[in-house]
């Protein structure tokens, strides 16, 4: 099933975090980090677009972990490119209901 944005509901955070500052951002709003293949659905359709446009970050985590390696993913809404980041780096969260 494609993700659309008419079935869920983004929240932006303004600012940088890292993996488990953006994790605890959207679980205080009874929220959740998006999974990789969500962002990447969302770019893919076009919705990412309007993040562009309104903030500066590029990046946005994903709630997609990387076992043993104390990282996560996360996307570059500019290009579509899906990186690997450890966990105390930073990057944009969008929470997603």
């Amino acid at each position: 099933k494609s993700f659309s944005q008419k079935e869920n509901f983004w929240e932006h955070s303004s600012g940088s975090y890292n993996w488990y500052q953006a994790n605890q951002i959207c679980s205080s709003r009874d929220l959740r980090l998006p999974t990789i293949e969500e962002l990447e659905d969302s770019y893919e359709s076009g919705e990412t677009e309007s993040w562009i446009e309104n903030d500066s970050d590029k990046r946005y985590w994903s709630s997609t972990i990387s076992v043993g390696e104390n990282g996560a993913y996360n996307l570059d809404v500019f290009k579509g490119e899906i990186r690997w980041d450890h966990l105390s780096n930073y990057a944009g969260v969008r929470c997603l209901k």
